[in-house]
C-alpha cells in the first residue's frame, strides 16, 4: 500500500507538471499572435507615409454623377434590383470585393455574365470562406476566387469591404459601394446604404485597392506598397468636394483621425448612425462638443452598445454627470423587439438581431462621412475598410432624410427614469397613465437569442416607481413606455446603474 500511495502521489505530480507545461504554452502561443501582430503595426509607423495629405488631388470641370440609396423599410428587396442591373449590363469585367457574400441570386447573376464573357474576379474575406466555399462551391472554373491573407494567423484583419467595379477602364465604368453585405439578412433587416457612380477618378481609387488585395496585399501588407496611402484622393467638383478613405492608416493619417477632426470643426450640429464605436478618441471629441453646447444625436446598434470597449457606456454615463440635455443617445433595441414580432410580454428565443449597419457622421447639416469603417482601433489599424467625405447637398440630404427616418422610429419622449435600490423611478405624466411601461436588461449582444424583461406592465394613475426583480438591479437597461393596444412607442430611455 505504502508503494501505491508513492505511485499515486508521483502520478497526480508529473499530471500536474503536464498541465502547466500546456497552460504555459497555449499562454506563450497567445503572447507570440499577439507580438506578431504588435510588430506589424509598428512596422506600419516607421514607414514614411505623408502626414495626412491626400495620394492625389483633382479639380474636375464637371459635377459629381453619383446616386445613393437606402433601405430603410424591411423586406422590401430594392438593392438585389440595383446590383443586379449593374451585373447585367457589365461586358467586360465584374470585380467585388466583399466581406459576406450568400445572395444566391446575384451569385447566379454573375455566373451568367461569366459564362457570356465577362471577367470575374471576387476577393472575399478569409475568416468567412466555409461560407463563401458553400455558396460558391459549384462556380464556373474561368471565375477567380481570392481569399487575401489565406494562411495567415486567425487573428489577421478583416477584409471589410463591399464594394464592386463593372467594366473598369471602359466608357460604361460603374462603382457600386455602400454598408451592404450581399447577405440576404442584410439586404432584407438591416439598414444599409449604398452609392453608385460613374466617375472615372473615383473608380480608379477603388480599382487600385482592388489590385493590392489581388496581391494579396491586404491590411498592413498594404503599406508595401509605396504608392498606398490612406487618403487616396481628393476630389474638387463644380458643385462639391470628395475624399476617398482607404484603412489601415498611419497614426493621424487614418479615418479616424479624419473623422475626429470633423467632430472638432462642427459649429452647430452631429449626427451619426453606427454599428460599432470603441475609438475612445472620437469620444472625446464628442463630448467635449456635447459641453460646449453643440446638438449631438446618436443612433447607435444595441448589439454592440455595451460591448467591453464601446464609447456608449462612458457617454450615457458622462450624458448624466453634466446634465448633457443636449446629447442623445439611442440605441435599436425597439426595432429589434418589433422585428421579433413577439408581444413584450414574452420572452423569445429567436436568434435574430437586425443591425442598425450604417458607419455615418453627418456635420452640421453640411458634411457626411459614409462608408463600411467602424469607429474601431481594429478598423482604423488592421482591416480593409473605405469611406467617402463630401458635401454634395443632395447625398448629405438623402443621409439626412435616413437618419430622421431611424430617428423618428427609435425617439419618442425622452422618458426620465433613475433606478433606485430594487426601484425603477419615472417621471409621471398624464399621458402614461393607462399604458405600459416596458424594461429590458441591456447587454453585450443586445437582444439576440432570449432577452430578459424586468418590468412590463400597465401604469397605474399615480404610479411612478416598479419594482425591479433581483437579476435586474444594478443592471443597464433598455426602457420603453408604449401603448398596449397599437404596440406605439410613447417614450423611452436607456437607464445605466
Amino acid at each position: 500500500m505504502p508503494l501505491l500511495k508513492i505511485k499515486l502521489k508521483k502520478y497526480r505530480k508529473y499530471r500536474k507538471k503536464i498541465w502547466k507545461i500546456c497552460l504555459y504554452f497555449l499562454i506563450f502561443f497567445i503572447f507570440l499572435v499577439f507580438l506578431s501582430r504588435r510588430l506589424t503595426s509598428w512596422q506600419i509607423f516607421n514607414l514614411e507615409l505623408p502626414n495626412y495629405l491626400p495620394g492625389e488631388i483633382t479639380k474636375k470641370e464637371e459635377n459629381l454623377q453619383a446616386n445613393t440609396y437606402f433601405n430603410n423599410e424591411i423586406q422590401k428587396n430594392k438593392f438585389t434590383k440595383i446590383i443586379e442591373k449593374a451585373i447585367q449590363d457589365a461586358e467586360k469585367s465584374i470585380e467585388v470585393a466583399m466581406y459576406s457574400f450568400n445572395l444566391k441570386n446575384l451569385r447566379d447573376k454573375i455566373y451568367e455574365a461569366s459564362e457570356r464573357g465577362v471577367e470575374v474576379t471576387l476577393v472575399l474575406d478569409v475568416q468567412k470562406d466555409r461560407q463563401h466555399d458553400l455558396v460558391f462551391a459549384h462556380s464556373p472554373a474561368n471565375i477567380k476566387i481570392i481569399y487575401p491573407g489565406q494562411g495567415r494567423t486567425i487573428f489577421g484583419p478583416n477584409m471589410h469591404h463591399k464594394f464592386a467595379i463593372f467594366d473598369r477602364g471602359t466608357s460604361q465604368e460603374k462603382l457600386i459601394t455602400g454598408s451592404l453585405n450581399w447577405t440576404e439578412i442584410q439586404e432584407s433587416y438591416d439598414p444599409s446604404f449604398l452609392f453608385s457612380t460613374t466617375d472615372s477618378e473615383i473608380i480608379q481609387t477603388y480599382g487600385f485597392e482592388f489590385e493590392l488585395l489581388k496581391q494579396d496585399l491586404q491590411g498592413t501588407q498594404k503599406l508595401k506598397n509605396k504608392e498606398y496611402r490612406p487618403w487616396a484622393k481628393d476630389i474638387n467638383y463644380n458643385d462639391c468636394f470628395l475624399e476617398v478613405w482607404f484603412s489601415p492608416g498611419v497614426k493621424k493619417n487614418s479615418i479616424n483621425q479624419r473623422i475626429i477632426n470633423l467632430i472638432e470643426e462642427a459649429e452647430e450640429s452631429i449626427k451619426i448612425m453606427i454599428w460599432q464605436a470603441s475609438d475612445q478618441n472620437i469620444s472625446q471629441a464628442l463630448l467635449e462638443k456635447a459641453k460646449q453646447g453643440l446638438d449631438i444625436k446618436i443612433i447607435a446598434e444595441d448589439y454592440t452598445f455595451w460591448e467591453r470597449n464601446s464609447i456608449f457606456p462612458r457617454l450615457v454615463s458622462q450624458k448624466k454627470k453634466h446634465h448633457l440635455g443636449n446629447l442623445e443617445i439611442l440605441n435599436d433595441a425597439w426595432r429589434t423587439i418589433d422585428l421579433k414580432g413577439e408581444t413584450p410580454d414574452q420572452q423569445t428565443d429567436i436568434l435574430f438581431n437586425p443591425f442598425l449597419h450604417h458607419h455615418t457622421l453627418v456635420v452640421d447639416n453640411q458634411i457626411v462621412v459614409f462608408g463600411t469603417n467602424n469607429w474601431s482601433q481594429q478598423a482604423l489599424q488592421s482591416n480593409d475598410e473605405n469611406i467617402i467625405i463630401t458635401d454634395h447637398q443632395k447625398i448629405v440630404d438623402e443621409f439626412q432624410k435616413t437618419f430622421n427616418f431611424q430617428y423618428q422610429k427609435l425617439r419618442k419622449q425622452e422618458l426620465k427614469a433613475e433606478q433606485r435600490e430594487d426601484k425603477l423611478a419615472i417621471e409621471l405624466r398624464p399621458e402614461y397613465e393607462d399604458q405600459k411601461i416596458m424594461a429590458v436588461i441591456s447587454e453585450f449582444r443586445g437582444l439576440k437569442g432570449p432577452f430578459v424583461i424586468c418590468v412590463n406592465e400597465k401604469i397605474k394613475k399615480g404610479q411612478n416607481s416598479f419594482s425591479l426583480p433581483k437579476k435586474c438591479i444594478n443592471q443597464p437597461l433598455n426602457i420603453f413606455i408604449y401603448n398596449p393596444k397599437s404596440y406605439n412607442l410613447l417614450a423611452n430611455t436607456i437607464s445605466s446603474p
